[in-house]
């Protein structure tokens, strides 16, 4: 009897302990400490982390500041943090296995580890110092025991390893090149560079790197300001891609003297988007590139060699070929007749000598030793000092003086009272919005509601002239549905909500009238926006709004209800690892469950304010994006929005709202604890 009642209970415990163990390695993470030390710490210093995910520094100098930010981002983010700078390392096949060798070598062909050294050495004593504080506290978060068994590192197998100061140099070079976009594909001019073998393989290891991380869109990142009598006032959108991971860190890190808030790269001590006491900013994310074609000076290049060991215990060696300032694209030649009709024409003592054999090479600024370390520590410190990696592109409000404009953005639109910058063509339509809602006096630049306007002055300016077009169906297409389309659209608002039909059809249309066509409708340096009511063109104009309602119909069905636009452009947000294209990393077991692409419905449109993914992009959907808004009347408090995806609670990617989350506030931490806010955890940081 005593057995038949002992051996179930033994079983039922077992059980129970198994299915503890495995919701641990699933959901568990590591409690924070109330205490941490770190080497060179001037005093004490408090940390605390708010429920919502930001966070307080309150220090006795700025480098014990950042050295609190440091352990901040390794505490939250240690997972992220490793990833990122492995990638820009190349040593992700130790880590991961063979798989990951093709993103290893383009790392190391790119050279972002060895020019992040050699920029790490270049910086002050005094950049160097607060580099040096920011690692120290990375590396007091991950030495703790717990860090360790972070469900990321338990399920790969991996764990994370001490940090060197120049990481962060890293990852910031790692984010200036996944900011840059390659010469198109599609250019008609200068067919022979862009249709190059050389070029487009580059533009696909681009592309992995990219999918890899799913950092990549920067260029629909937009800023606007405006100033009056009351003073500054800043919005803006960061977009980054479709990664889950968060790229940004909020924080208000305050020392005598200043209390500088924003959001801060999660692994570098640099904030693109913040405030201090005296102003505020918004930088762009954009980093130049271009081909140029040279003969190819057999004097000028060196090899280096690069050895490491993959996981499986296999040594590998690449052979890279390094010229000064530029990469050599491959074995690739151009005679120079084709090389003259380039925009970067050849030495002129090729010209007419055809059979002459001359190289593309590609030029970015991160093949040089530089960072922009003082640039990123100078919005703080008060400075203006130029940017050498990244662009620069964006907009500085000081608070008691009209805003300005920073780099050399691709359009600066003036609307009244204030400008919206961006380095994207479509992000100029948006603005033309921004400029109406700024004519109604009661309109403010730092109301989140801009941000949530859906309505869009691309679609208001195409689609009367596209309806008087289209008045008479053609022959081939379906009568109800091209009559019931023509209906959407007659009726339409213009705005790009969840439940639109009219904007699927309009922003299909578009897609299919730019591969018909080879140019967008619409946009600003577009000149076929003004032949749409052309008799001459109302024929192809017809073709192709019947092959956008059989492409629906084929799509969602012939009942237009399925065409919401939440349906025909969700929002797809990307674990790296799990989600890897081209690796079968992690495609197994619960964890491949646990982080499986989140889809959400998809809202707004790449010209409208509140930012949302189009057809029309022709790249990979960059949904992801941070928002936030700054006004002098009310400079204590930066407003802030963000999506957070809470994969280690049981269950967490399920609870993930479908609508937008609501706006967050930073201020003073003394401010935050007067109002109550939330708490998760309290650390002091000690000195060692």
């Amino acid at each position: 009897m005593r057995k038949r009642i002992v051996l179930p209970a033994v079983a039922a415990l077992c059980l129970v302990v198994a299915c503890g163990t495995v919701l641990y390695l699933s959901y568990g993470l590591p409690a924070s400490p109330g205490q941490a030390e770190i080497p060179g710490l001037g005093a004490p210093a408090r940390l605390v982390v708010y429920e919502n995910g930001s966070a307080a520094i309150d220090a006795a100098s700025a480098r014990d500041a950042y050295a609190g930010l440091g352990y901040l981002h390794a505490q939250e983010h240690a997972w992220a943090i490793a990833l990122r700078q492995r990638t820009a390392r190349g040593v992700l096949s130790p880590w991961l296995g063979q798989e990951l060798l093709a993103i290893d070598r383009f790392a190391k062909r790119l050279r972002l580890a060895s020019m992040s050294q050699a920029a790490y050495a270049a910086l002050s004593p005094e950049h160097r110092d607060l580099l040096r504080a920011y690692v120290d506290g990375v590396n007091a978060a991950l030495a703790r025991r717990q860090t360790e068994r972070l469900p990321e590192f338990l399920l790969l197998g991996v764990a994370p390893q001490p940090w060197e100061p120049w990481f962060p140099l890293a990852i910031e070079r790692l984010l200036a090149w996944l900011s840059v976009t390659l010469p198109p594909s599609d250019t008609a001019s200068d067919a022979a560079l862009h249709a190059s073998p050389a070029l487009n393989a580059l533009r696909e290891e681009h592309r992995l790197l990219q999918e890899w991380l799913h950092l990549h869109g920067f260029d629909h990142s937009m800023a606007w300001a405006s100033a009056d009598s009351a003073g500054a006032r800043l919005a803006q959108r960061q977009v980054y891609g479709a990664s889950a991971l968060p790229l940004f860190q909020e924080v208000t890190m305050t020392w005598p003297g200043e209390t500088a808030m924003g959001a801060t790269w999660i692994g570098v001590p640099f904030m693109p988007a913040g405030r201090t006491t005296a102003r505020a900013w918004s930088i762009l994310p954009a980093s130049a590139a271009s081909v140029r074609v040279a003969a190819d000076d057999t004097t000028a290049f060196t090899f280096e060699y690069e050895k490491w060991t993959v996981a499986e215990g296999q040594e590998t060696i690449a052979r890279f070929r390094r010229d000064p300032g530029a990469l050599f694209l491959g074995t690739d030649s151009l005679s120079a007749s084709e090389a003259s009709r380039m925009p970067h024409a050849p030495p002129d003592t090729l010209d007419g000598q055809d059979g002459v054999a001359v190289s593309l090479y590609l030029t970015w600024p991160g093949w040089e030793p530089v960072s922009d370390a003082a640039a990123w520590f100078g919005l703080l410190s008060g400075s203006d000092a130029p940017f050498a990696l990244q662009d620069g592109d964006g907009l500085i409000a000081p608070r008691q003086a009209a805003p300005y404009v920073t780099g050399t953005p691709l359009f600066a639109a003036r609307y009244p009272g204030g400008v919206a910058v961006g380095n994207n063509p479509w992000s100029a339509l948006a603005a033309e919005r921004l400029g109406a809602r700024a004519e109604s006096a009661s309109n403010r630049s730092d109301n989140p509601a801009d941000a949530d306007d859906l309505r869009s002055a691309w679609a208001a300016s195409i689609t009367p002239r596209l309806i008087e077009t289209l008045s008479a169906p053609p022959d081939d297409a379906s009568p109800a549905l091209f009559e019931d389309a023509l209906a959407y659209l007659r009726n339409w608002d213009y705005a790009f909500d969840a439940a639109s039909i009219p904007a699927t059809i309009a922003d299909t249309w578009a897609r299919l009238y730019f591969e018909r066509l080879g140019a967008w409708p619409g946009l600003p340096a577009d000149s076929a926006a003004a032949g749409l009511a052309r008799p001459e063109t109302r024929g192809i104009e017809r073709e192709i709004m019947e092959r956008t309602v059989n492409a629906l119909a084929e799509r969602f069905g012939a009942n237009p209800q399925g065409w919401r636009w939440e349906n025909a452009q969700p929002h797809a947000y990307y674990f790296p690892v799990w989600s890897a294209g081209h690796a079968s990393i992690g495609k197994t077991g619960a964890a491949a469950g646990r982080y499986a692409p989140i889809q959400l419905p998809g809202a707004g449109h790449v010209t409208t304010l509140q930012y949302g993914v189009s057809q029309s992009e022709g790249a990979l959907p960059a949904p992801a994006r941070w928002e936030a808004w700054i006004s002098a009347s009310a400079w204590e408090v930066l407003r802030y929005r963000a999506r957070r995806f809470p994969v280690h609670r049981p269950f967490g990617r399920y609870l993930v709202p479908k609508s937008l989350p609501p706006s967050a506030v930073l201020r003073a931490e003394k401010r935050r604890e007067e109002d109550g806010e939330p708490i998760r955890y309290v650390t002091t940081l000690l000195p060692e």
